[in-house]
């Protein structure tokens, strides 16, 4: 009997322990990116696409399964700069148009802290493309991966990350041929656990 009882204390106190842990956390993320786009068809004279630069915006919520390993989501922004030059033709003004590209992402990533100060995270992104400057749009589903380094202040965390995204892996927009948008760049950011 004295051995039922101490193994139900020690489930309460393991259920206690589970329970008391912080468990969730929202953060705020800024970011700056180079932007890359890839055709699938490219014929020498054709048209040019390139990316440059951009910026991104991040409201995350991550819910801890153990004191190491989250789930994260949220809402992401981003715009990406670049610019657009017409196939050759004799004649033609060949001057490139700048453009920019807005997407509305939610996130679906797998965070693992390897260390109190180095995580890393990777999953899907969820895409809405806000404008199309191109003959398709590049809703659909994305990739993301990333490496991190955070500096914990109590229940405050700091984190320098960077990042590499991944648009147009599966598309929901109609259109032929192939195009991809690869992000690269680093965020910054500050969370708070509770």
């Amino acid at each position: 009997m004295k051995r039922l009882a101490l193994f139900i204390v020690l489930i309460l106190a393991g259920l206690n322990d589970i329970y008391a842990q912080e468990r969730h956390q929202v953060g705020l993320e800024i970011g700056y990116h180079n932007a890359a786009y890839i055709k699938s068809s490219s014929m020498d004279g054709g048209g040019s696409t390139n990316g440059k630069d951009g910026f991104g915006l991040q409201l995350n919520y991550s819910y801890y399964l153990s004191p190491e390993i989250a789930l994260k989501s949220g809402l992401m922004y981003h715009r990406s700069i670049g610019e657009s030059a017409p196939e050759f033709m004799p004649d033609r003004d060949m001057t490139p148009n700048a453009f920019h590209q807005e997407f509305l992402s939610i996130p679906l990533m797998f965070h693992h802290e390897v260390s109190p100060f180095f995580f890393y995270e990777a999953g899907l992104l969820f895409d809405k493309d806000l404008n199309t400057p191109f003959w398709k749009s590049m809703s659909g589903v994305g990739a993301g991966l990333a490496l991190g380094l955070q500096l914990p202040l109590e229940k405050l965390l700091l984190s320098l990350q960077p990042f590499v995204n991944v648009h147009g892996l599966m598309l929901t927009g109609n259109g032929t041929g192939r195009q991809l948008l690869i992000n690269s760049g680093f965020r910054i950011g500050a969370a708070y656990r509770f």
